[in-house]
Formats: structure tokens, sequence, C-alpha cells
């Protein structure tokens, strides 16, 4: 049952404004087909380093083959690159899905800030045969980001590291003295 509830919360060509903080800059994408926000990490880093590969991290292609049609898993350890907080400053959680990103001003709005917890995960998706697609539709000018995704908050305080094994559903918390 719960993989139908996880297939009936997959969005198709929904719009998401992804916003990256540092640099003041936003992006309007197009998902469908992201079943996971495992999977919804990886693809924004790989679709935004296609964009602009001198400003934005690669993810290793091993990632985004597990995330996309290669084999399920990574021959390492998939890491986040970036957290991503909703409009609003919560942390977007990797364990949701992208249908859980509360509305921001009427849009599914992420924000990406440096990495203040280390992450990683194991398998890329969890759907073999749904093929996932991330489009960039348009790069925003400052005065657009700012009128489609109003004041965005702070970000709270995160963890050091957060392990999910999925297949074994175990997550381990790891902190800093």
């Amino acid at each position: 049952m719960r993989c139908l509830v996880e297939l009936l919360d997959v969005l198709d060509d929904e719009p998401l404004i992804v916003i990256h903080r540092a640099r003041r800059q936003a992006f309007r994408l197009s998902m469908s087909g992201v079943s996971d926000n495992f999977q919804l990490y990886t693809l924004i880093a790989d679709t935004l380093n296609r964009h602009d590969p001198a400003e934005n991290p690669a993810p290793d292609p091993d990632w985004v083959a597990a995330a996309t049609t290669g084999p399920l898993d990574a021959s390492d350890r998939i890491r986040a690159l970036f957290q991503l907080t909703d409009g609003d400053g919560m942390a977007v959680s990797v364990e949701g899905r992208p249908a859980l990103i509360p509305l921001h001003r009427g849009r599914r709005v992420v924000v990406i800030d440096p990495a203040t917890t280390g992450c990683s995960w194991d398998l890329g998706r969890n759907h073999e045969k749904m093929v996932p697609e991330l489009r960039l539709e348009e790069v925003l000018g400052p005065r657009e980001a700012g009128s489609v995704s109003g004041p965005i908050n702070r970000p709270g305080p995160r963890m050091s590291h957060i392990h999910y094994d999925r297949r074994a559903g175990q997550v381990r918390h790891y902190y800093q003295k």
C-alpha cells in the first residue's frame, strides 16, 4: 500500500521555483516522475550544474544514473551537495516527497543554502520503471524572482550528518560535539 501512496503523490509537469540564496538567483523548473526528495536533491544538483558548471557543484555521474535510469544503487553513498528549505525556512526533508513541499504564495519553492549538515543515502530512486525529469524552463532575474517567491525566510538549525539506509529502513544521526 505504501508504494501506491507514493505513486499517487508523484507530480507531473509540476512547476518548481529554485532559489539560490547566496547567488541571489532563481530558476523556474518543471518536474515529472520525481518520486521522492532523495531523487529531487540529486536532480536539482544535476540540472543546475548542466546550466552553469562553473557555479554549481557537479553530482557524481553514478548518483545521477541511480536517480534516473541506471542501477538503483550508486557505487558510493549519494550525498546532498546543499541544504534545501522551503519558502518559509523549514527544512525540505530528504525522506519526504515533492508533493509534500508546501506551497509558498501558490507555488512550490525551494531555497538552496550551503549544507550545514552532512546527509547521505544509498538508493537513487524508489521506482525502477519510472523515468524522472527535471527541466530548466527559465532563469529568473532578481525582479522576477522576488515577484514569484515573495519574502523568503532564513533556514533553521540542523544536525551534523544524517544517513538514510533505505534498504534496511534505518536512519543514523551523527552530531558534532
